[in-house]
């Protein structure tokens, strides 16, 4: 039994009524531990256009992907539901580039430096985040609490 649940991407053509199998790949844990999923603590400024945004755009789609987030850059770089409005927007002379935990910070950060683009990182410390991460098979969400029950 799953009590709040929030965001995430649940698979229900994977599982069967039938399937005794099904939990086997059933996965909680706390968010505190997932370094994507932690609260957006960072913001970072661009006071200067970026020559490759694209690239900025792929590193942290990559990375989301390499760790099994659901999230997708869209979640943490500014405009970036579609590409052509966040490459226009990274153009600019002073915009919000991202937000997100410091695992994100230090991937924008990395490639802002590579590419000599002047910028500015804000704190924001937000609260510790209480929710669990539910994975089961493909599946994966946020909750507050995750119970089984189990026959005797």
């Amino acid at each position: 039994m799953f009590n709040d649940v929030g965001d995430g991407r649940l698979r229900t053509d994977e599982f069967s009524s039938d399937d005794d199998h099904a939990l086997e790949a059933f996965d909680v844990v706390a968010v505190a531990d997932v370094p994507w999923a932690q609260g957006s603590d960072w913001s970072i400024y661009c006071s200067g256009p970026i020559g490759d945004p694209v690239t900025l755009y792929a590193n942290v789609q990559d990375y989301l992907h390499r760790q099994g987030a659901f999230l997708g850059p869209e979640d943490f770089l500014n405009q970036a539901e579609e590409l052509s409005a966040f490459t226009a927007m990274a153009q600019a002379n002073g915009f919000l580039v991202a937000r997100g935990p410091a695992c994100i910070r230090d991937l924008v950060c990395f490639e802002l430096e590579r590419q000599s683009v002047p910028y500015n990182v804000l704190s924001t410390i937000s609260d510790a985040e209480p929710r669990l991460l539910v994975r089961l098979g493909n599946s994966a969400f946020f909750c507050q609490e995750a119970l089984i029950e189990l026959p005797d």
